[in-house]
């Protein structure tokens, strides 16, 4: 597993490098990335700290909510119910 420190740079470095091809490749605003290595404080596979999966990049959007909110269309609005007028048909009373 090696030292704490070191893992929480190598952690970081990849996150970096991450970022980095986002920003070259994919050219994405690097005002919206932020990179964070969590060394081996948040392992996929917390009873297996050797794993290779332990070692990965993952994305989050702090503001998901907010962007699922605003994605998801409004709501139909509500039929208008009238009453019927007196002498119209639904209104006569058939005896039933």
């Amino acid at each position: 597993m090696g030292n704490p420190r070191y893992n929480l740079i190598l952690s970081q470095r990849r996150a970096e490098a991450t970022r980095q091809y986002f920003i070259r490749e994919k050219r994405i605003d690097p005002r919206r990335l932020v990179a964070k290595g969590h060394g081996s404080s948040q392992l996929l596979l917390p009873n297996d700290p050797d794993n290779d999966l332990n070692r990965r990049v993952q994305f989050e959007n702090p503001h998901y909510a907010e962007a699922a909110a605003a994605s998801r269309p409004a709501p139909a609005p509500k039929p208008v119910t009238r009453p019927a007028k007196a002498d119209s048909p639904a209104a006569v009373n058939d005896g039933l």
